[in-house]
């Protein structure tokens, strides 16, 4: 029986790093492939992440509404 105290914390490290590269490989692709709107057009970016609308309502505050009807416009309503 492997104790807690037997793993290093190097390869504990490295499991979760190997654990987190995992899940964000399926988030992505569930995102892009699998997920029920993942057929509506548009920005990859908005797709994969949330880091695009913290980006335009934070770091340029109160731009994401403009950004969204910039999308309507180019990509459509997308249904």
């Amino acid at each position: 029986m492997i104790f807690i105290n037997d793993i290093s914390t190097t390869v504990l490290m490295l499991d979760l790093c190997l654990l987190s590269i995992i899940y964000t490989a399926w988030l992505v692709a569930y995102r892009l492939w699998l997920s029920p709107v993942s057929y509506f057009p548009g920005p990859l970016w908005p797709k994969v992440t949330f880091w695009y609308e913290f980006y335009h309502e934070w770091i340029k505050p109160g731009q994401y509404h403009k950004k969204i009807q910039e999308m309507h416009a180019k990509y459509g309503e997308g249904s």
